[in-house]
């Protein structure tokens, strides 16, 4: 009675091949169950057809272990070992790809966690410029107009100052090369 339902259920049409695929695995798993093992060996490969041109690794990973397992029960070792390393070798496939996107996933955040990082720096830095602008502004605007022009003055004489150093000090090394 088992049978008949597996086989009604696999006699309906489904437009969706992946679906008709999983449709395939569980009924191959379920006619192994019931000891059907060429019918299960068959629905078993028809889903891995359609997994191994989709991107259904672990579906395609779990057909290839079962077909194995019905293989082996069948009493074909070779090909059972021959179907127990395909799934291992899709399994790892799967595996190093989910390692992969875990890993650039993590990039992804350490990148965003380094700009959140930067971006909060710089903010800390335009605020402490602006409070400075800010303060310098205010001593600038309490400053008398004949106030701004000692100042100034000053800053003129200590530039002239300045310029009057370097003058001696590239005399002084000329007259250094000379000798």
């Amino acid at each position: 009675e088992l049978r008949q339902l597996i086989e009604a259920a696999a006699a309906q049409e489904t437009p969706d091949a992946r679906l008709r695929a999983q449709i395939d695995l569980a009924r191959g798993m379920a006619l192994h169950g019931v000891g059907s093992l060429d019918a299960s060996a068959a629905a078993l490969r028809a889903a891995i057809d359609v997994f191994r041109n989709g991107e259904a690794r672990g579906e395609l990973a779990a057909s290839y272990a079962e077909l194995a397992a019905v293989e082996a029960a069948r009493g074909d070792w070779r090909s059972g070992y021959t179907q127990l390393a395909l799934a291992k070798q899709v399994s790892e496939r799967l595996l190093r790809n989910q390692i992969d996107q875990r890993f650039a996933t993590l990039r992804v955040e350490f990148d965003m966690a380094s700009k959140d990082a930067e971006n909060a720096l710089l903010l800390r830095d335009i605020r402490a410029n602006e409070r400075a602008l800010e303060q310098g502004r205010a001593v600038l605007a309490r400053l008398t107009q004949e106030e701004r022009k000692k100042l100034v003055g000053s800053l003129k004489v200590m530039h002239g100052r300045k310029l009057k150093r370097e003058a001696e000090a590239l005399s002084q090394r000329r007259h250094n090369l000379v000798v």
